[in-house]
């Protein structure tokens, strides 16, 4: 598997995992865009996967609907020939 197919698989699981939060804390897309101070469009865009978010919009994302994005959440074993 390419770094790059992990990368986005990782992504889409991110993404995926603040859409459900975001679904299970029953907020709008209205409301956690106003709570990011960002346009409702941009958001829906977001979720859509028709634009990707910046790093500081992920985050920003996150706290939102209450999910902690920690390293261990992306860490993943690695067979000694990789490095």
């Amino acid at each position: 598997m390419s770094a790059a197919v992990t990368w986005q698989g990782r992504y889409m699981s991110l993404t995926g995992a603040l859409l459900r939060a975001r679904r299970d804390c029953r907020m709008s897309q209205q409301v956690v865009a106003e709570r990011m101070g960002i346009a409702l469009r941009t958001f829906q865009r977001w979720e859509s996967g028709q634009r990707e978010p910046t790093a500081q919009g992920l985050f920003q994302w996150a706290a939102v609907v209450g999910v902690e994005i920690t390293s261990r959440a992306f860490a993943t074993e690695r067979s000694p020939s990789e490095g």
